[in-house]
């Protein structure tokens, strides 16, 4: 269990629908034996324009975009920094579904399992009303900065599951072996 590293993932994209849209941000905050061992971010040019409610919602306007990579220059690196590992996310098939379909665009295959932290919340803190993160975060006293954009959510996210993990730790050492055992031999 202690050679399990969980990648916090957190992505914004120009929509809600994968099959129609892109990501915009991606950050990755890599975690072993609970400490963080590597952080990871970029912009992602989309190719296509951003809508303005999105602009309106992450901040990240054509302009901030024209010159970053486009999915397929990241691909290899961001596949090499996230297979095999634990995707943890808040809202994880979001992520996991829109991070699918560019791996696929580009012809790789992403080899990973999955936590959600919305999911794992749920069943951990039932009393709590909502899960969403801005709700999680307050009742954990953890401090977001830069809402909306893929690190700082990534970083709020990772204090998350730290927090979590620690006040669960006998659960959280029976559920990583079960996972464990559905990501199968490196």
């Amino acid at each position: 269990m202690k050679d399990v590293i969980y990648s916090i993932v957190d992505t914004e994209t120009t929509g809600l629908d994968a099959r129609n849209n892109q990501i915009i941000d991606i950050a990755v905050i890599s975690i072993k034996n609970g400490k963080i061992i590597n952080k990871y971010e970029t912009l992602v040019n989309p190719g296509r324009r951003i809508p303005d409610y999105i602009t309106m919602y992450t901040g990240i306007d054509n302009n901030l975009v024209e010159d970053a990579p486009n999915f397929s220059e990241i691909s290899y690196e961001l596949k090499d920094l996230i297979d095999r590992t634990v995707i943890v996310a808040h809202n994880a098939l979001f992520d996991l579904r829109f991070l699918n379909r560019e791996f696929n665009r580009t012809n790789l295959l992403l080899k990973t399992d999955y936590l959600c932290t919305v999911k794992t919340c749920r069943k951990l803190y039932p009393n709590l009303k909502r899960y969403n993160l801005d709700i999680l975060t307050k009742h954990f006293d953890i401090k977001i900065k830069n809402r909306h954009r893929a690190m700082g959510d990534a970083v709020a996210t990772a204090e998350l599951f730290l927090k979590i993990r620690e006040e669960n730790k006998k659960i959280w050492d029976i559920a990583t072996t079960h996972l464990l055992q559905r990501l199968g031999p490196a």
